[in-house]
């Protein structure tokens, strides 16, 4: 399986070493249940990576696509 083709999930916030491990593994998308950081969305959009966050009970805000 390639990583490009996988999603990542996260019950935790989004600091920006995560997101910046998520790039590194060439993930496209990370979805998390709780609010990242300000740094973490800025490399996500920096990096082309969707980020969606609170994501939890069918709801969610992406906040790069």
């Amino acid at each position: 399986m390639n990583s490009a083709d996988c999603i990542l999930y996260s019950s935790g916030r989004v600091p920006l070493d995560m997101i910046e491990k998520v790039g590194n593994a060439n993930i496209p998308i990370l979805v998390a249940k709780a609010l990242p950081t300000d740094k973490a969305t800025q490399y996500a959009k920096d990096n082309n990576i969707v980020l969606i966050a609170r994501a939890r009970n069918g709801e969610y805000e992406i906040f790069n696509q």
